[in-house]
């Protein structure tokens, strides 16, 4: 497999993030027409946080709060990163941004998981014998999400639809704590680009890699506190993004 480099402008030697090994996981496949089981021995491993910072950048930290991590670590980058990167390294060539020195990247589920559909599944393995490592693991995720958050000077949601396979009422849960710091919050922005507006139409902020990297650009939102009914038709709390310009 071959490994994705970080670009050249990042300073390599002083990427900081926290990943760590959660499971082991045994999958058993099995194959009919040659009459025979597999075993699969897979590992699991967790990045609440990523901090990338800009070769002869300055002070100020721009926070991007994504769905999930990909493969990006010290040794190697991802896709959706290197957009990222090279999508500051742009907005650096504008006064208002050029002070930018440090990436954050945090994402709604801490979990290692290049597909998404996939991510349903991993959800499910800690959420159906083991509730409290779930919810531990979410909680401090949320913790590290709203630290991050607080120290940056600029804030880029992009998490984008609730996966398929996902079960949503989890994906709903993670969100409205990220919204309801977010809402506290100035200099939040989603993406878009030429062809499609920043908010999807499930009304989530989209997600980088499903945009075009040339025309792709920030929109400043305002997230507002609404009032919705529950399954139960009670009334409930919840969160809007709402466009305010684009820069």
């Amino acid at each position: 497999m071959i490994k994705i480099k970080y670009p050249i402008s990042v300073d390599l030697k002083n990427i900081r993030l926290n990943k760590k090994e959660i499971a082991k996981v045994k999958t058993c496949i099995s194959f009919d027409d040659l009459k025979i089981d597999k075993t699969i021995e897979s590992t699991l491993f967790t990045r609440e946080y990523l901090e990338i910072p800009i070769l002869n950048g300055g002070s100020k930290r721009i926070c991007f709060c994504l769905m999930n991590p990909s493969k990006a670590d010290t040794e190697c980058s991802d896709k959706t990163v290197n957009i990222v990167i090279n999508f500051v390294n742009e907005k650096r060539k504008e006064e208002a941004f050029e002070d930018i020195g440090t990436i954050v990247i945090v994402n709604l589920f801490p979990f290692y998981e290049t597909v998404s559909s996939f991510l349903g599944a991993i959800i499910n393995y800690f959420g159906e014998d083991q509730d409290k490592d779930l919810e531990v693991m979410l909680e401090k995720n949320q913790q590290v999400i709203l630290e991050r958050l607080s120290s940056s000077d600029w804030i880029v949601l992009g998490w984008g639809d609730c996966p398929d396979n996902f079960k949503k009422v989890i994906y709903d849960s993670e969100i409205k704590e990220v919204l309801k710091e977010a809402s506290k919050m100035k200099n939040v922005y989603i993406f878009e680009d030429e062809n499609n507006k920043g908010i999807t139409i499930k009304k989530q902020p989209r997600h980088p890699n499903r945009l075009q990297l040339n025309s792709l650009k920030l929109v400043e939102v305002e997230i507002s506190e609404v009032e919705i009914q529950n399954k139960s038709r009670r009334p409930e709390k919840s969160y809007e993004i709402e466009v305010k310009k684009e820069i």
